[in-house]
């Protein structure tokens, strides 16, 4: 005979209400979290290509005042001596948003395309329920060049049929236009948790302005077209403020690359490794929380940290083949980090040219350059690298050529 265990009905009864309780508690507990959850914190990364750091303001610049652009600053942590990996608009954007080295993921120069199924910063906010969106200023980063995977939508508008005799690197679209279109979907989107990439090429030669917009940014060339950008970026600051969006997104603000600008003799980017190109302005605006951040952080960074940074601030974990390290150690005056390797290079003068690959390491304040005439500079007393200590401190360069050998070889695919 089967044994029956029977529970009187007003036990049944309290324990489905214990439960019932239990559950409603969870819901609540899980809709607060949500709400309140840094992971739903909207994205704003802003790309102003070819525009070196110390061309602002803010960075001790007295040529031109850029106040709109310094206005990302207050509230925020400047990065004193950031470092892009690749003086190109495409690569160096790839080691941005992929977090990886360029001789890992393979693009090195002009029109290699991303392969499809990369890890991206935009494919880790898309997985994690973030509305995706870039607006893109130079045909250099065309959507066919695969950065628009993990954004639903990709706002590269470039048209090669009727631009004969244009060179397509030089395909751009000013950058008011490139914010208003920023703008009307952000007006759509941005109930919901969003990732906006915005990139302005106006900097990058040839420079566009018209015959007005001269006499209104002070004539032509570099710093008339960054006047021109500073005020295409207040115009956007205000649009978030009007929204009421500054306070809870956060916000990045960096170059991909600078310009020499005729130093080492180079008039424009992408032959040598030299810091007139390497070194980027960098500048995180937090949203409006307890914690406070230092305003000002003097080691020397990289490009590849800021996803890694993005995604932690965020409490997301980052893909595994993410290969840069998050900045957020370095803004505690309690936590102790070692000195970061910072690895940079360009293959175009080897590629265009035929000449030598230039490859280069820099550890705190120096620097060794791999040529074929091997380079090493203190840039805490030489920061436009004139004087090669190489012959001078021979030991210690060969020990920093060893650390980009070695880390070479432990990224290497």
């Amino acid at each position: 005979m089967r044994e029956k265990y029977l529970f009187p009905r007003s036990v049944i009864r309290l324990l489905l209400f214990g439960w019932a309780l239990i559950c409603l508690q969870l819901l609540i507990a899980g809709t607060a979290l949500s709400a309140d959850s840094p992971a739903l914190t909207p994205v704003i990364l802003i790309s102003v290509d070819t525009l070196r750091a110390d061309h602002l303001s803010c960075y001790g610049y007295r040529g031109v005042q850029t106040r709109q652009i310094d206005a990302i600053a207050q509230g925020g942590t400047l990065f004193a001596e950031a470092n892009t990996q690749v003086p190109l608009t495409l690569p160096s954007h790839v080691s941005l948003l992929t977090s990886t080295y360029p001789f890992w993921n393979g693009v090195q120069d002009h029109a290699e395309p991303l392969a499809p199924g990369a890890a991206t910063l935009a494919t880790v906010l898309k997985s994690r329920g973030y509305n995706t969106a870039a607006f893109v200023g130079g045909f250099v980063l065309d959507q066919r060049f695969g950065l628009n995977q993990g954004f639903d939508f990709y706002d590269s508008p470039f048209d090669q049929q009727g631009q004969q005799g244009i060179d397509p690197l030089d395909l751009k679209r000013p950058g008011e236009t490139v914010s208003q279109a920023a703008q009307r979907w952000l007006e759509k989107n941005s109930t919901h948790p969003f990732f906006v990439f915005l990139h302005l090429y106006d900097l990058h030669t040839p420079y566009k302005l018209t015959a007005a917009q001269r006499a209104r940014y002070g004539g032509g060339g570099y710093d008339a077209e960054l006047r021109y950008v500073d005020e295409v970026l207040g115009g956007f600051w205000s649009f978030l403020a009007k929204k009421n969006l500054l306070q809870k997104t956060l916000v990045i603000f960096l170059a991909d690359h600078g310009e020499s600008l005729g130093e080492h003799g180079e008039s424009t980017h992408g032959y040598f490794t030299y810091q007139c190109t390497l070194r980027v302005p960098l500048m995180i605006h937090w949203p409006t929380r307890p914690t406070t951040f230092p305003a000002r952080v003097a080691e020397p960074v990289s490009l590849i940290d800021v996803a890694p940074t993005i995604l932690q601030f965020l409490g997301v974990p980052r893909p595994g083949q993410f290969q840069g390290r998050s900045l957020m150690d370095l803004l505690s005056p309690k936590t102790a980090s070692a000195p970061r390797e910072i690895y940079s290079e360009s293959v175009y003068a080897q590629n265009h040219y035929g000449c030598r690959p230039l490859r280069c390491i820099r550890v705190g304040h120096y620097k060794y350059i791999e040529t074929p005439k091997r380079e090493f500079y203190d840039l805490s007393h030489d920061p436009g690298e004139s004087l090669n200590l190489y012959a001078r401190q021979e030991s210690l360069a060969l020990s920093y050529r060893q650390r980009l050998l070695d880390l070479r070889a432990r990224y290497h695919p």
